[in-house]
């Protein structure tokens, strides 16, 4: 009973191929047919180009050789964040399998960030902030031009903005700090006359034209620095307190995450981030899947 069970399950959250989907060559309506040479039990026909799909036809448990069960599983240690050795001991996969469909998880949820890109509310605060993320050498242009040893590490700068009432994230990586490169991030996320806050770096200056932007000052006590917040005068929303204590906590988590990885390759940075973004949406896994 068990594969009709989790395909039942599976389509409720629209995972699966369903009755009454169209058709992917003619948009006619879907319907369900009964066979037991399947594992799932049934197939879905189309009337009009008499062809027939597997319920895992375009959506992400295609070009699998695991089972549904299987696959759901790692779905779940997915999203309780298990780290690919706890879900390998937990299920009883090898190593490389899970890591295999983590890595196809993570490329969904990137596709998913790029046709819903992050748009924060124009009543938000949003701090914007750069850091410098350590990876594995595997791609130019991080960090250095050259490919060298693929076990050495590279750095590479990554932008960072997070909203700090609905803890909303966009993380992604940059060539370089210049203006031009900032401000085209912050305003392609950030609508006009939002507040904004950052550290004092003079790239995000030209922010004050089309936001309400305040830079967080520092205090120095001999050799230390200090964040001083302070109380900024907004005719629009009302003051509000300057800082970006909330960035500099997200920096933590994502530098935490490298380190418990023991490293990504550079060229999977970008999902390791989309990964951050969609834990940042409080939406549910299946929602962000649907972007097969």
């Amino acid at each position: 009973d068990r594969p009709p069970a989790i395909v039942s399950l599976l389509r409720q959250h629209k995972l699966l191929l369903s009755t009454h989907d169209p058709c992917p060559y003619c948009e006619t309506p879907l319907i369900r047919k009964h066979d037991r040479h399947l594992p799932e039990g049934q197939r879905l026909h189309c009337r009009t180009c008499d062809k027939n799909f597997s319920v895992y036809s375009y959506s992400i448990f295609s070009h699998t050789h695991l089972t549904l069960f299987e696959f759901s599983q790692l779905l779940c240690f997915f999203d309780s964040q298990l780290t690919v050795t706890q879900a390998s001991k937990v299920s009883g996969l090898r190593m490389a399998t899970v890591s295999e469909i983590y890595n196809k998880i993570r490329h969904t949820l990137k596709a998913y960030n790029e046709q819903h890109p992050i748009i924060w509310p124009k009543d938000e605060i949003v701090e914007f902030d750069e850091t410098i993320v350590q990876a594995l050498r595997d791609v130019p242009h991080f960090g250095s031009d050259s490919r060298g040893d693929p076990d050495e590490r590279v750095e590479g700068w990554v932008i960072g903005g997070v909203g700090r009432n609905t803890g909303l994230v966009h993380l992604e990586p940059i060539t370089d700090r210049r203006a031009e490169t900032l401000l085209a991030i912050v305003n392609k996320h950030v609508p006009e006359h939002c507040r904004v806050t950052t550290d004092q770096h003079a790239s995000y200056g030209n922010l004050m034209r089309t936001h309400e932007y305040a830079p967080t000052f520092k205090y120095h006590v001999g050799s230390a620095t200090y964040p001083m917040p302070y109380r900024e005068p907004s005719a629009r929303f009302g003051s509000w307190t300057v800082h970006t204590n909330t960035i500099e906590g997200q920096w933590s988590l994502l530098k935490s995450h490298f380190h418990i990885s023991h490293g990504w390759p550079a060229s999977y940075v970008p999902c390791v981030l989309a990964e951050f973004i969609y834990r940042s949406r409080h939406i549910s896994l299946s929602v962000a899947l649907q972007a097969k």
